[in-house]
């Protein structure tokens, strides 16, 4: 089976933009809880941190995301053709 890497590349990118949108929209419609479970997941104390969303943020954490999100997709298809590829699995389809 070979995989078109663009393709791959372009629906990781776009599950990630979907995931963004909607961890967003959770910390601007609810700060305090998503403060209370982000503080939880990394093990802080109370009043730690406090999680709001800008504009500003909001696209610079898309775009950021967007862009490693990309490279894993396209690191993660670079190390399974070379793995493919010891295997002996490549035989030109």
């Amino acid at each position: 089976m070979k995989l078109d890497t663009g393709l791959f590349v372009i629906s990781v990118v776009v599950v990630t933009v979907v995931l963004w949108v909607i961890c967003s929209l959770i910390v601007l419609l609810y700060p305090e809880t998503s403060t209370y479970v982000a503080e939880t997941m990394m093990h802080l104390a109370p009043g730690q941190m406090q999680l709001q969303m800008s504009w500003s943020g909001f696209l610079s954490g898309l775009c950021s995301w967007s862009v490693l999100a990309a490279f894993g997709a396209w690191l993660l298809i670079f190390i399974y053709g070379i793995l493919k590829r010891e295997n002996g699995e490549d035989n030109g389809r």
